[in-house]
């Protein structure tokens, strides 16, 4: 019996790091896209980000179906992520400002790449894009 729960949580550490090196290549790619020299946010994203996933508890089951998208999962976890982040205030200057020295402004650039992704893959249409962004602005907007 020991051996099953063993075989069962290599394949759930396995799963989770797989999620989580999908998650730092996007992260990679969505930083990369910055046009001015910003602070990366890789650091604090991914410590979070491996918390977040670590406690998910289908990932066997996502994993383990071919008609899953994990890319799709990757993304969604990004976007949250780092949409719970920027609206912590910890990354903004005052109410609606987020500080250009900090890693804030990388933040929403990686949350606004995988909301673009979101978008060219047809998970997403641009009315909830544009929803969730300016939700995102108001709730920056209120909290200094």
């Amino acid at each position: 019996m020991m051996s099953l729960f063993s075989k069962k949580k290599r394949k759930e550490i396995e799963y989770q790091q797989s999620l989580f090196d999908l998650c730092k290549k996007y992260i990679v790619k969505y930083e990369s896209s910055l046009e001015v020299s910003s602070r990366s946010c890789q650091t604090e994203l991914l410590q979070i980000i491996k918390k977040h996933i670590s406690e998910f508890t289908d990932l066997d089951e996502i994993f383990e179906d071919p008609t899953s998208d994990i890319d799709m999962y990757a993304n969604i976890v990004i976007s949250n992520v780092t949409f719970d982040m920027l609206v912590t205030g910890k990354y903004h200057l005052y109410y609606g400002v987020i500080n250009p020295m900090g890693i804030g402004p990388t933040l929403l650039k990686v949350y606004e790449g995988a909301m673009e992704w979101s978008l060219n893959h047809k998970y997403i249409d641009l009315k909830t894009k544009t929803e969730q962004f300016e939700y995102l602005k108001s709730r920056i907007a209120t909290i200094g």
